[in-house]
């Protein structure tokens, strides 16, 4: 008689995600360093190599960060990537061989701004100072605000020349901002 074992394969129990109250979108305007991230809980996590979120022929790929348990890990996300998405995406796991299985659990994702970059001459000229912001769905931004590094405080700004609503360069990617204060 031969025993073989069988791996067994990521299952998950829990997935919380930043922002999202009952059913709504995931907010990724929380990502830190560079990340949306999910909590998740649940069995062989450790056996997931990545995630993807799925709808219809959509799809996002993810990174997994497993426990050493392998009952938690942490799902990361680029938040460019999230930012144009709208609807109800599935989760689905992918084990090292790159077989997905979807998960049972779903997140809800809308379009929201995102920033990129933020461009400057160099020195803001106070009589006139004014960034240039790169990203995705800049157009529903109402207003932009510099912060310190140093703790000097936070400037209020307007965008596009004193519009409310900021005009894009180029489709979706820039929209010019300009401070109304400056130190």
């Amino acid at each position: 008689m031969h025993i073989q074992e069988v791996a067994k394969t990521g299952k998950i129990g829990n997935l919380d995600c930043p922002g999202t109250l009952v059913s709504g979108p995931i907010d990724i305007s929380q990502a830190k360093d560079g990340a949306v991230t999910c909590s998740v809980t649940g069995e062989a996590l450790d056996k997931v190599k990545g995630v993807v979120l799925e709808k219809g022929t959509d799809r996002v790929s993810g990174k997994v960060k497993p426990a050493k348990d392998g009952n938690s890990a942490t799902l990361e996300f680029d938040p460019e990537n999230l930012a144009d998405k709208e609807g109800t995406y599935s989760l689905d796991l992918v084990d090292s061989s790159g077989t997905e299985a979807d998960s049972g659990e779903s997140v809800s994702l809308s379009k929201q701004p995102f920033i990129k970059d933020v461009k400057s001459p160099g020195t803001l000229d106070t009589s006139n100072p004014a960034l240039t912001l790169e990203g995705k769905n800049l157009g529903q931004l109402n207003s932009v605000s510099l912060v310190s590094d140093n703790g000097g405080g936070e400037f209020a700004g307007k965008l596009d020349a004193g519009t409310d609503k900021p005009k894009p360069a180029a489709p979706g990617k820039s929209a010019p901002a300009r401070g109304n204060q400056a130190r």
